[in-house]
């Protein structure tokens, strides 16, 4: 119990225990245990200074201690790598679908952890132990687990490729560049990755401050709907009440028309009542004179004849006859002509595109009133003329407008 909770303590010293099973551990006299490798490569640093410490506890010593093989642990550390070859690594140590398998595991595969990409492989932890420890594979370039390894490798001479060429837009192999790219313009992978991410960082603060922009935008919109729809519930109510006015403007004029209407009319009837009675009463007149001159034409006595017959006989008209407004008539044709033509000109008015409400302003413009082409349109303009018999000159004539 005591040597497991000694190889814990060792293997809490690093985040990559398998490393440690592989390593020397030596034990200081102030009690802490180190890799023998990395405390020598420490120590060698200080060695200037004069001075060397615990890189725990920082307990300085006069000389440099002399480094020894804690026998101990290394027991402990056989038995825990004998263990954990024993023992199978739980199922999420394996590579899933969306993970990149170790190249070097056969059978099922166990999670890589690095890429070479001198190698062109992918390790898991145990197969990368020799990247750290062989001094010929430690100068290899490691980097994340890539899936996409193969599309680092020149498909034309099998090398990595780790130039670009600007010309062409493509990254190529150092083969390539001596070749069919010699006189263009290349970089190293590193150098063009370096330049193109300032680019694109440039690219990621202009569209966080879009993405901030739009977001300002859209915070606005609601204030921008709410404006809208009062603007709206506004300008349906002003219309509500212009058309409320305009309706009873034309109600009124309405109620107006049909009055006079009326009036005419009753003026009219009474012109043809009165003239009825005078003209019964001409007739009656009329008659009775036929009936004098039809008894004087049946006189058998020329002398009774001649002294009834009258002198200067004329046939006479009735004085009280009635006056007739000649005008009556043709005002209501003007009328009814021109409410057909205001209707008209109403329902072209609404029908007309330009007309057409919308929320822009738009410049009024104001148009010149039709020239007048058939009678209907010239009656519109007509007015009664009347002549004062009382002058002679011309400018005394006076015109008054029906109304």
């Amino acid at each position: 119990m005591k040597q497991d909770m000694l190889a814990l303590l060792v293997l809490r010293r690093t985040p990559n225990s398998s490393r440690w099973l592989q390593r020397r551990l030596g034990t200081l006299t102030c009690g802490h245990s180190f890799c023998l490798d990395c405390i020598t490569k420490n120590w060698d640093n200080q060695a200037e200074r004069g001075v060397y410490s615990c890189p725990q506890c920082r307990q300085t010593f006069e000389r440099r201690p002399a480094l020894v093989k804690n026998t101990v642990l290394a027991d402990v550390m056989e038995d825990l790598k004998r263990t954990r070859l024993r023992d199978a690594p739980p199922d999420h140590c394996y590579a899933g679908l969306e993970d990149v398998g170790c190249d070097v595991c056969k059978g099922r595969k166990m999670k890589a952890i690095k890429t070479c990409l001198v190698c062109q492989v992918s390790f898991c932890e145990d197969h990368l132990q020799s990247h750290y420890e062989v001094p010929g594979l430690k100068r290899h370039k490691l980097v994340e687990p890539a899936a996409d390894l193969q599309d680092n490798i020149c498909p034309r001479h099998n090398k990595l490729m780790k130039i670009f060429c600007r010309q062409d837009r493509q990254a190529i192999c150092h083969l390539c560049s001596l070749d069919e790219h010699r006189r263009h313009d290349t970089v190293s992978a590193d150098a063009e990755r370096n330049e193109r991410q300032k680019e694109l960082s440039g690219h990621q603060r202009a569209t966080r401050a879009r993405v901030k922009e739009v977001e300002q935008e859209l915070e606005a919109l609601p204030l921008e709907m709410d404006s809208i729809i009062r603007s709206a519930d506004e300008a349906v109510k002003r219309a509500d009440e212009i058309f409320a006015d305009f309706i009873r403007s034309v109600e009124r004029r309405w109620s107006q028309i049909t009055e006079e209407t009326r009036t005419e009319q009753e003026a009219g009837l009474k012109w043809v009542r009165d003239l009825r009675k005078s003209l019964e009463q001409e007739l009656v007149q009329m008659k009775g004179s036929g009936d004098d001159l039809e008894r004087l034409s049946q006189t058998q006595s020329h002398v009774t004849f001649l002294q009834i017959y009258p002198r200067n006989y004329s046939i006479r008209r009735s004085t009280a006859r009635p006056t007739r407004d000649v005008r009556t008539t043709q005002r209501f044709n003007n009328w009814a002509l021109a409410l057909t033509e205001m209707k008209d000109k109403l329902e072209l008015f609404l029908k007309d595109k330009s007309a057409h409400l919308s929320l822009a302003e738009a410049p009024v413009e104001v148009l010149p009133p039709e020239q007048p082409h058939t009678r209907a349109q010239f009656l519109t303009y007509s007015c009664e003329m009347s002549i004062d018999n009382s002058h002679n000159s011309p400018a005394s004539d006076s015109v008054t407008e029906e109304l």
